[in-house]
């Protein structure tokens, strides 16, 4: 949950940023550790990474982000567990 506080928190802030990307790290970690499908979730993790560090490179150059960009990222994305 702390991922999403990060997500809607004040971009500006690195350490916001940094928590957010852990946080979704963590999550798909966690998918690939405890679900039927490691390969699967191992997938989207190894592409998270790269995606991360893409955005990275992005942001040190002053780029105006989509704000909605992990929404489009996932929108396709089940996470049973955390769905309510």
């Amino acid at each position: 949950m702390d991922a999403f506080d990060n997500a809607v928190a004040d971009n500006n802030k690195k350490e916001s940023v940094v928590a957010l990307f852990l946080g979704i790290i963590d999550t798909l970690d966690h998918y690939e550790n405890f679900s039927e499908e490691p390969e699967y979730w191992n997938q989207l993790l190894e592409e998270e990474i790269v995606f991360q560090s893409e955005l990275l490179t992005q942001l040190q150059s002053k780029v105006q982000l989509n704000t909605s960009i992990y929404e489009d990222r996932y929108k396709m994305v089940e996470f049973p567990d955390l769905e309510a």
